[in-house]
């Protein structure tokens, strides 16, 4: 049961995905935990789709609405890395994820 949110099936792969490789188990309450915080991001500006991205990119076991609002913080209040540039390169190390 995924609670009071609508998620697609790709969303709802995507978590259990996300599950799997961090090798912990998607049990009812670690969803109902989930879920709520994927809301409570949400109401802070940070969709789902968004929210899974910054998951799966951070490499946590779990998601936690603070967690990607602090992670979006990094980006300077931005919603974009902050991608620096010279004549003819990216410096691939000083992009800010």
């Amino acid at each position: 049961n995924w609670g009071f949110i609508e998620l697609s099936e790709q969303q709802k792969d995507d978590i259990k995905n996300l599950r799997i490789a961090a090798k912990a188990k998607l049990t009812q309450r670690s969803l109902n935990t989930i879920t709520k915080e994927l809301e409570k991001a949400r109401m802070a500006g940070i969709g789902f789709d968004e929210s899974i991205d910054i998951w799966a990119v951070r490499g946590w076991k779990a998601f936690t609405a603070d967690w990607a609002i602090n992670h979006k913080g990094q980006n300077n209040g931005t919603n974009q890395p902050q991608r620096h540039t010279t004549a003819n390169s990216l410096d691939l190390d000083s992009i800010d994820y």
